[in-house]
This record gives C-alpha cells, structure tokens and sequence, in this order.
C-alpha cells in the first residue's frame, strides 16, 4: 500500500517511538574524616564515629557534612574536602585517586579514614562504578552496605565493582579504607576496559620476565622443595601458551629439566601433560603417555587425586584433569572409568541447597568438612572437573549423570556469578590462592564458552584487572613472592585472546628486536638486531661518508675488546659469543674528511644458542657426588642468610654471598670420607638471566685439594650462564676441599658481594 508522505509521517508520530529519559546525575564534592585507629587490620566491624551517620544517610533527604563533626579524645574532628589525582578519563565516576596518606597527614599503619560523595539524580537509575583500595575497604550507599573486603593489597582500580540504585534525589555514598602499612589510597572510575594491545604488551612483558626468571639448570623456582616439576613444567605451559616458539632455548633446557626426573606429585604431572600437550610434537607421545598412565594409576577410589598421599581433594582432581584432557585431546586413549568415576567423586563436594538456597547456587569445597569451608577456587575446580568430563565422555554419557552434570554446573555458575570478584578469591581472606583463582575462572570460562559470569564480563575485568596488576618488571606476585606461579596463572588467564597475537615466532610485534643509540649530529647511529648471531650495522649522520667502522663488544662491566670491521654499505657485522646475557657494543670509524667518529655505548640481551653442556645443566643434580658424603662447610663470612649450606644443597635458586667488606672470601668443605672425584664444577650465584647483569661474578680462585702446601690457580667463567669445570687427568679422592676468591668481575674485593650457587663433584 503506497501512502502519501505526510500521512506515514503522521502515523509514525502517531505510534510511542520516544526513548526512555536519560537520568541525570550529578556528583557532590568529594570529603575526608580521619584518621582514627585501628585496632586489628582485618577487623572492618570496628566502627568509628563517622559510622553513626549512616542511620541518617537516607535517599532523597539531605544530610549535611558540615554539620555533622564528631569529637575524639575531646578534639572536634571535621569532613575536610578531598582531591583527588589521576582521574582516568571524563566520565561521571571518573574521579581518580584518594591518597589517603596526603589527605589526611598521617603515615602510621592500623588507621581508617571515611571519605563521602553526594550523588543526586533526577530519575531512578542504576550506575555501575569500578573502584579498589589499599589495604580494606567498605562502602555504604544510603546507609547500606555495599561492598566489603579485608584485603591487604595495593590500589587497583578493578579491584571492585558494584551497580549503585540511586533513587531520585540525593544518595549518599561513604567509604571506609583501613591502613596496615604502606601507601593508603581509594581509586573509583567508571566501566573501562583495556584495548587489545595493552593486553598484548602485558603478555609479552610477562613473557621476558618469566625468561629472566629461569635458574641455570632450565627450571622455575616457586615450590620446587615440595614440587620439582610443578612450577617449571606450569612456566614452559603458560610461555607455549602465550606463543613462545617450542624451539626457543628456554622451552628447550625446561624440557630437559622435566625429563630428567618424572613428576611424581598430581599437580606436577597434571602440569607436564599440559605442557607437554602445548608443544604439539608427535615425538613426545610415549612421555605423555607415560605420565597419562601415572595420573590415572593414582586415582583414588573416591574418584579423586591426592597429592598423591595424604587425603584426596577437589584441588589435585583439577590438576589431574587438566592433565588428563591435554592428553586426551594428543591421541592418549583415557578409559571411560576414569571420566565417570571423577564425576562421582566431585559432585560429593558440592553444597546440597533447599529451595531457600537455589536461589544462591551451590559452591564446591576442598574435600566434604574441610574447615576452610567453600570458595571461588574449589567452585571454578568443580564445574572444570565436570565440564571436562561431559566434553570427554560426549555421546557415552549416561542421560541421569548428564542431567546432575548439568544442575551442578548450572548451580555453580550461579554461584560464581553471584560471589564474582576481583579484589579476592571468593570465600578466603586476603590474597590467598589469588591468581590460582584467576586461572579458575579462565577455565569455566574457556571450557563453558560463555562470556559473563553474572553480570559481569569476567574476561575484560580480569584482563583489565591484570594489566593494572602487572609489576614493572613485568611480573605478578603474591604476599609470599611466588613470582613463577603467580605470572604463569596471569599469563595462562590473558592467553585467551591473545595466544595468536601476543607472541609468535618467539617474538610478537610489541617485542622490539631492532635496537638503536639515539639520532645525533654528533655520532654515529649503532643498529642491532638481537639473535645468535647479532647483526650490527651503522648509519653516520647526514652528509657524512665513512670510509671504515671498528666494531668493539664487551660483557657489561668487562673491558673492552675489539669484535671486529664492518662490511659493505652500512658496514655490517655479525656478533657471536659463547656467553649470553648483557653486552655492549660501539662502533668508531672514519670519514673522508679525516674526522674519528664514534656511536655512544648500546646495551643488549644476547642470546646464545643451546650447547651440549647447557642441556646437561638439568641433570648436573642427579650426578652432583657431593650431598651423599654429606659435607661440612665453613665460610669466611656471609651476606644475609646466604649461608654455606647453600652451596651443597643441589639446587640452584639458592647461593651463597660473601659480606661486603671480605677481602679474601673463602670456602673449606670437609667430608666424613674420600671422593672419588674426576671433576668439580662451580656456578656463580645469581644465575637467574634477569639477576646476572646486577652482581659481580667471581673470575679467579685459588684451589687446594687435601693436604696441599700450595694452591692450584683456576680462572672461573665469569658468565652466571656458564659453569666451570675444573677436570682431573686421573680420577682424585678428596676429603677437603678449599677455594679462596682472589679475583673477581664487576667489583673490588672488600667492596663487593660475590659467591657461588653450587659446589659440584662428578665422576664419570
């Protein structure tokens, strides 16, 4: 039917197409009260006299700061007004951050201050803000608590996030930030989320970091005492997840490390079977087979995993899932048994609910009466565990099972959606299991493809959350440290969307390979392309011709050496080196006008490629003779607890230092019977990558061996990277063992702390 213009107009206008108003709100300024003390840093229930003014903080009435002082000790305390800095953008929460240290002028720990806002709004509406705090925090709207966390952290300001009903009118909206020690802040925005490349420089950062973090043998430190395989193979599964090349000489001495002695601990083997999965290499299915048949011989008849001992947990199953599925999904045929038997087992560690509960959903807990009772980390472990096996056991599921499977994961997410946060693991205190509960929820959600949990959109919070989180070396950590761990569970949590962008090759676009000295009219301009080799080249400034370049290299803080002359146009040259880690490099040349040019100093990170000694590293500590004859040591002096039992302890995240001021720093170790001793191998402490430009490093010794009237003198590789290796033409038996540092690099003895990580003796 054809209708005229002006009657269709009219029979639009004649149809409701207004939108629904636009509420307006507006915020007050921001005022502070405070501080007052605090008693116990964890005990938010102690109220303070602001806290009485939340009986009248109704919505829609007016309450009037200036009129409500309070008196403490006989002293009238006021609302001052708050500014705030670093506002993140212009939108209405966007009010920055509160230091609260500034505001109020006391530093002390044990204090809690209160800052309030009115919010005044001429229509109903709701208003979603992100906000953190350091340390605890509670926040009441019109009088109602909001939001509550005991959480000894710093500033983060995803930490938290809650939807505010303001009604018409005035709300009124008070926070409360206890202090423990530190920095003392409060942050609020509104809904922001991070772009894809600040999410991809994070990952990469985290990527440099972990590959800073590798000890000399090719392992990852965190929990190695309990767990020797744990925290290298979870480190080479989060690098390969995040792109690292399989061929990269990280991945390559980690592997050899896991492969010299099998994991034999669930979480270990759970770990290596991910990793291993991740490689994608045919070559290694009968090791993922073999560590397969461990993980399934050590399924309990609960249908759980311990550790393996002691009692079976929803924490180990996870693991040994995991493991199991990466696995599965390599070609391992895993027996149906396994799949069902697991379902049995974790649905017993689910909360029962009535119909006064359903509606709160069911959360899981560590094992049936565990007195930590239930939490975001065991919830994510149980609906993983379940959705694992129903992906796994697919058209041979049974119809009932399939229909608890289904209930159960349904009741968890409800769960998980309700407790959802940033600023905890829901269910613990503070920092506990944090980032293992990021990894969880990275899990339900991969494995569930769904995008929100709740209301909330757990990928762009948690992501956003991590790039705030992210230290400046590119690390996330705990209260305890656990580093390795820490940044693994991020890196493995941001993966999702960055696995084919982040990191390929080794490299991704956010790592930078060409590297420079600045432009000047003054140098020459030194270029470098970082690799095994190196490729150096330079560009003279403009209107200059050079005629020749000299290229000189040095181990940062050694001397310099002449490398050798560049070639063709830009007078190319390619670097290599037996020794990796910081090098510096100039280039001098002349012009045709008879003027010496020179490049300022470049500093770079060589790489070296894998040597046959390097990859024996990983097994060094099964052939170290040294910890069975069970040595005394005696030691001039020590830097801190650096102590020298460290240097026969067989592990190389430990070493020992010298104090500062010893001129002759000396080791003695005696044994309770001969050696039978073909070589003795030294490594320098601090053989972290990330460690190794930071510390001097012993370059000379004198050795004495028994009952020597004179010392043997030995030159020490000065690159932490690389062990000495003092060999015997014939095989010696030794009791006594003495080393005195004569000389050493990037110091002076008696100014300097230097040490080695291990003592080795080996015979073939």
């Amino acid at each position: 039917m054809f209708l005229f213009p002006s009657l269709a107009l009219a029979l639009l206008c004649a149809t409701p197409c207004t939108q629904e108003p636009t509420a307006k709100v507006e915020l007050g300024p921001w005022l502070v009260m405070g501080p007052f003390a605090q008693e116990k840093p964890d005990d938010l229930s102690l109220t303070h006299p602001p806290e009485r003014f939340l009986k009248n903080m109704l919505p829609g009435e007016y309450w009037l700061p200036a009129e409500n002082g309070v008196e403490v000790s006989g002293k009238m305390t006021l609302w001052k007004p708050a500014t705030s800095t670093k506002p993140r953008g212009k939108e209405l929460f966007d009010v920055g951050q509160f230091d609260l240290v500034a505001l109020t002028g006391e530093a002390k720990p044990l204090q809690a201050a209160y800052l309030y806002c009115a919010i005044q709004t001429d229509l109903a509406t709701e208003e979603t803000i992100f906000f953190g705090s350091d340390d605890g925090l509670r926040m009441w709207l019109n009088g109602a608590l909001v939001c509550e966390s005991t959480e000894n952290r710093g500033t983060n300001a995803y930490q938290e996030n809650v939807t505010l009903s303001l009604e018409p009118g005035i709300n009124h909206l008070m926070v409360k930030v206890t202090q423990n020690g530190g920095t003392w802040k409060f942050e609020m925005q509104s809904p922001r989320f991070e772009d894809q490349a600040a999410i991809n420089l994070a990952v990469d950062r985290g990527v440099q970091y972990m590959l800073g973090r590798q000890l000399l043998d090719g392992s990852w430190q965190d929990n190695q005492d309990t767990y020797r395989n744990g925290a290298t193979a979870l480190t080479i599964y989060a690098l390969l997840s995040s792109g690292l090349d399989p061929r990269h000489p990280a991945i390559l001495r980690g592997l050899e490390y896991l492969r010299t002695e099998p994991s034999d601990r669930t979480y270990s083997a759970g770990c290596e079977l991910m990793a291993l999965a991740a490689l994608d290499d045919p070559s290694v299915f009968p090791w993922i087979e073999e560590r397969a048949e461990d993980l399934i011989s050590w399924q309990e008849d609960s249908g759980q995993w311990a550790y393996p001992g002691g009692h079976w947990d929803l924490s180990c199953t996870q693991f040994a899932i995991l493991g199991l599925r990466a696995a599965a999904q390599r070609g391992v045929d895993i027996p149906r048994n396994v799949w069902d038997e697991a379902v049995r087992g974790t649905l017993v560690t689910q909360a029962q609910t009535n119909r006064k509960t359903a509606g709160e959903g069911a959360p899981f807990i560590y094992y049936p009466g565990h007195p930590t009772g239930w939490s975001g980390t065991m919830t994510s472990a149980g609906i993983s565990v379940l959705a694992i096996a129903k992906e796994q056991l697919g058209e041979r599921i049974k119809r009932t099972d399939l229909e608890k499977i289904d209930a159960s994961i349904e009741s968890g997410l409800l769960w998980l959606g309700q407790q959802f946060s940033l600023g905890h693991n829901p269910g613990r205190p503070g920092r506990s299991h944090y980032y293992y509960w990021l990894y969880g929820v990275e899990r339900v959600g991969a494995l569930l493809h769904i995008q929100k949990m709740g209301d909330h959109d757990w990928y762009q919070e948690g992501a956003s959350f991590l790039v705030e989180d992210q230290g400046a070396d590119g690390q996330w950590s705990t209260p305890w440290g656990e580093e390795d761990i820490a940044t693994s569970f991020a890196l493995l949590f941001l993966k999702r969307a960055t696995a084919r962008s982040a990191i390929t090759g080794g490299l991704s676009e956010n790592t930078k390979r060409h590297h420079e000295t600045p432009t000047s009219e003054d140098h020459l301009v030194l270029h470098a392309i970082s690799g095994d080799p190196m490729v150096l080249w330079v560009v003279p400034p403009k209107g200059v011709t050079l005629l020749n370049a000299h290229y000189f290299a040095r181990r940062k803080g050694a001397e310099w050496l002449p490398a050798g002359d560049g070639e063709g146009n830009r007078f190319g040259y390619r670097f290599s080196a037996d020794t990796p880690g910081a090098w510096e490099f100039q280039v001098k040349g002349e012009s045709d006008q008879g003027k010496t040019w020179e490049s300022t100093v470049l500093t770079m990170e060589y790489e070296t490629g894998i040597r046959v000694t390097d990859m024996q590293y990983a097994s060094d500590s099964s052939r170290n003779l040294l910890p069975a004859y069970r040595p005394e040591v005696s030691i001039s002096t020590q830097h801190s607890d650096h102590s020298g039992t460290r240097l026969v302890d067989n592990v190389w995240y430990s070493f020992w230092d010298c104090d500062i001021s010893d001129t002759s720093p000396t080791v003695e170790i005696k044994l309770r019977k001969k050696a039978k001793v073909d070589r003795i191998l030294l490594s320098q402490a601090h053989t972290r990558k990330s460690e190794q430009g930071a510390h001097p490093h012993v370059a000379q010794i004198e050795l004495w061996l028994n009952k020597d009237k004179e010392p043997t003198i030995y030159q020490v590789e000065t690159s932490p990277a690389r062990k000495t290796i003092i060999s015997f033409e014939k095989t010696m038996k030794i009791d006594l063992l003495k080393i005195v540092i004569t000389e050493i690099e990037g110091g002076v003895l008696g100014n300097a702390i230097v040490g080695f990580s291990e003592i080795e003796f080996q015979r073939d």
